[in-house]
């Protein structure tokens, strides 16, 4: 798989887009094992990796956008995830005036530089033909000095490619085949929990539930965040605070239940004139974990949530709690979250 080579021919194009020919061009890794079909046309690139997982990864060239779909072959896992402008990491420097062949072309080596280094200057090098078809990638380092090839064409096609070749995946479809099962999942009890900022830059964070859905609203430093979650994966998406997407993914994966138990001689608490019992679980290994002051049908009135790169866990108490039947509507994602049009392209090109 050439899951480190393809970002580095994006940040290419991205940070000094250069016109090209439409190509499709295979990729080999530096093994022989890995192919990668990467085709291009205008600004808009395509890449597909078909290893396990399965990655097909979209890129407009001007924005930076990207959007990558990764499939297990068995199919027991998609997932989605979309980044606006997310590829502008290097810089193009002067011409090394380097040159090389491959394929019987003729192909010039530019070099690009981290933009903002941690240590020594390092970063891309790409060979690229007269018509800006990448012929082989690379990584270079200044200390020590040396340069690592990450991946080879093993063939190159100049041919129109067609739209419908680069059309982007439809954001509403993938929403649905994990809200499809997630709606229609019994629960106990439709609620909806408010809760006060936890810290002077946040907002009122929201929490509601309907059937088997599960929705977190909050905002914080002028971005606001909402989360679904459900048995077969989770929703989370970003917008700044003119409404514009800063990021998505849509995981549509089966998990199982997390498992959590009753916490052990902690007493009850009451909260708004409810009694509650805390519940916890544990993450990342046992090294992080969440607890919850829960209702007798369910609903938490606190909850708690421990870091192991924070010495204090982060606490939130409801303000106000709603027992009442909840509608699609009340744990849907903006509209704009799924139109192309907000991110600022268009689904072909």
């Amino acid at each position: 798989m050439l899951t480190l080579l393809l970002p580095l021919l994006f940040q290419v194009a991205a940070v000094a887009p250069r016109a090209a020919v439409d190509h499709q061009v295979v990729m080999a890794d530096t093994n022989g094992v890995g192919r990668t079909t990467i085709r291009r046309s205008g600004s808009r690139l395509r890449e597909d990796d078909p290893g396990d997982p399965n990655q097909t990864t979209y890129t407009d060239l001007h924005s930076g956008l990207t959007v990558i779909v990764t499939v297990e072959r068995d199919g027991s896992a998609r997932e989605l995830s979309v980044e606006p402008g997310g590829l502008r990491s290097e810089r193009r420097l002067p011409p090394t005036g380097r040159r090389d062949r491959a394929l019987g072309e003729s192909c010039t080596v530019s070099r690009l530089v981290n933009q903002a280094p941690t240590g020594d200057p390092s970063g891309t090098e790409v060979c690229e033909t007269a018509d800006g078809i990448p012929l082989w990638m690379a990584r270079w380092s200044a200390a020590p000095p040396e340069t690592h090839i990450w991946g080879r064409a093993v063939s190159l096609e100049r041919r129109p490619i067609r739209a419908a070749e680069l059309r982007l995946p439809d954001l509403a479809a993938e929403a649905a085949r994990f809200l499809r099962t997630a709606r229609n999942t019994p629960r106990a009890v439709d609620y909806e929990v408010r809760f006060a900022a936890y810290s002077p830059n946040a907002g009122e964070e929201v929490t509601r539930r309907h059937g088997g859905l599960l929705s977190w609203e909050g905002s914080e430093g002028g971005v606001r965040d909402v989360t679904l979650t459900g048995d077969e994966g989770e929703i989370a998406y970003s917008e700044d605070a003119a409404g514009r997407p800063l990021s998505l993914r849509i995981n549509a994966t089966s998990r199982r239940p997390q498992s959590w138990r009753l916490w052990p001689n902690r007493p009850a608490e009451q909260v708004l004139g409810e009694t509650c019992l805390w519940y916890s679980v544990t993450t990342n290994g046992g090294l992080d974990g969440s607890g919850e002051c829960r209702t007798a049908d369910g609903i938490p009135l606190r909850t708690e949530s421990y870091y192991h790169l924070s010495s204090e866990p982060l606490r939130r108490t409801a303000t106000s709690v709603s027992r009442r039947p909840l509608t699609d509507a009340d744990v849907a994602l903006p509209p704009r979250a799924f139109d192309w049009a907000s991110w600022g392209v268009t689904s072909a090109p």
